[in-house]
């Protein structure tokens, strides 16, 4: 099934979507954090079924393609037609096609779909989106609509207390991030802003955990640590819906 509501495709990935998949395949920081992800979604509803996903912003699909491996009926959506050619690519590849439906769809999503899926998802996940959507606190109250009573919003924030995060503001406008993913953030964030949005969306947040160190390939050599807060570049976070 195909959610097409959308006529254009997004313009951060969708010249380079190939490239990205790619990558995200060979560059060992890709790997470590799909593996972070998928550790703590199997962990999220042990051994139970009929359970349904929103994957908001599923790029590539790796994580569409996790939740569908698990059992999940998933709803994934992205602005870009070319991430989304990629997510189904995976999907009959792995012959999961018919467990997953793919929206083309901007953040924050259309009204009429947030209606009609109210109270609908078990679990919704965010994976390096929030920092890109200039209207995120709609998003986040559109998730909590989204969510089943008891259920779980996942999402990874740009860590704003890591020193790598730091340079990334001071330097964002000058020639060496020209054509860098950091042009497009509209925000980072520390667990200040985390209970923030917690508070203010009726959330309890589960736990928190720090990863994906810079330069990992040379990092890792000198520590066996992903999750050093002045350091690591995302912070994992789940939420509970009250």
């Amino acid at each position: 099934m195909n959610l097409d509501h959308n006529p254009k495709s997004g313009s951060l990935f969708g010249v380079s979507a190939s490239d990205y998949d790619k990558l995200s395949e060979l560059r060992p920081e890709f790997l470590e954090r799909f593996s972070i992800w998928e550790k703590h979604i199997s962990l999220t509803f042990p051994n139970q079924r009929n359970l349904k996903a929103l994957d908001l912003g599923c790029g590539n699909g790796y994580i569409t393609l996790t939740l569908a491996k698990l059992g999940y009926q998933v709803v994934s959506i992205d602005g870009d037609q070319e991430m989304l050619k990629l997510t189904r690519n995976k999907l009959e590849n792995e012959k999961l096609i018919g467990s997953v439906s793919l929206g083309h769809y901007f953040l924050p999503l259309p009204d009429q779909f947030v209606t009609e899926h109210e109270n609908h998802f078990d679990l919704i996940v965010l994976s390096s989106v929030i920092e890109y959507i200039e209207k995120s606190d709609q998003l986040l109250k559109q998730c909590q609509l989204l969510l089943k009573p008891d259920g779980y919003l996942m999402i990874s924030f740009p860590n704003k207390k890591s020193i790598y995060r730091l340079l990334e503001r001071l330097l964002k406008n000058t020639p060496i991030f020209k054509n860098s993913y950091v042009r497009f953030q509209k925000k980072q964030y520390d667990l200040s802003d985390i209970n923030f949005i917690s508070i203010s969306n009726n959330f309890t947040i589960e736990f928190t955990k720090y990863y994906a160190l810079p330069f990992q390939r040379y990092l890792k050599y000198f520590t066996k640590s992903n999750s050093i807060d002045w350091l690591s570049t995302l912070i994992l976070v789940k939420f509970k819906k009250k």
